[in-house]
């Protein structure tokens, strides 16, 4: 008896009218979400997941259920996942353009999948001058600085402002605290090169063609 392809929804069509949602989807990314008046305690892990038509979502999972699932779950690998809720994509600090954002559950099932022809990194890149007319809200392709401090709720940051250039022109952005070190590192790694930066879930300042660096992956250098 020959069996049915497994068919699996498309993270476009995932919203609230309905519970019985099953999706395959890679895991691009994964970060720690702070207290806003304690940033040192982590109070839930937010994760960009991506589907075979390269659509995102946000997804959550709060801190009392990350023994349930965070052991198991890896950057770049594939999952099925089911039984879990979705709400308004309402938050502030936005990964995806979707409506909505899925919220893992006790219930929520995760499986490994074969990875297949799902997207590796998940890059919708976007040149600098896009960035600078503040047309979008995330994933940004395009840089160097001194290190400087700023003191937030009684807590000292460290950031560096970076200059990225890409064909149509350049921005400046920001990083800060560890992907201070971790940008510095990289610099260190590759000083006969010249660098080249993927940044993501980036978000727009206050002033404008200034982004607020939320994740920096160093995908390539040249």
């Amino acid at each position: 008896m020959a069996h049915r392809a497994v068919t699996y929804d498309q993270v476009r069509n995932v919203s609230p009218v309905a519970d019985s949602w099953v999706i395959r989807v890679l895991l691009s990314r994964m970060w720690c979400v702070h207290d806003e008046f304690e940033n040192k305690d982590c109070i839930a892990v937010d994760m960009l997941l991506i589907d075979s038509d390269g659509c995102k979502i946000q997804a959550k999972v709060y801190k009392m259920l990350f023994n349930n699932f965070l052991s198991d779950m890896l950057e770049g690998s594939v999952y099925v996942i089911k039984n879990f809720s979705v709400v308004p994509n309402n938050g502030k600090n936005k990964a995806t353009n979707h409506p909505f954002f899925i919220i893992f559950q006790r219930k929520t099932v995760v499986t490994r999948s074969d990875p297949d022809v799902l997207h590796s990194v998940g890059l919708s890149p976007l040149t600098t001058s896009a960035i600078q007319e503040l047309q979008y809200t995330d994933e940004y392709l395009v840089g160097v600085s001194t290190e400087k401090e700023y003191v937030s709720t009684g807590v000292v940051h460290r950031f560096i402002t970076l200059e990225l250039t890409d064909h149509t022109g350049k921005v400046e952005m920001a990083i800060f605290d560890e992907y201070v070190d971790k940008f510095i590192e990289y610099l260190a790694k590759f000083a006969h090169l010249r660098p080249v930066v993927v940044v993501q879930l980036a978000a727009s300042g206050p002033v404008n063609g200034v982004l607020f660096g939320m994740y920096i992956m160093f995908l390539s250098h040249c």
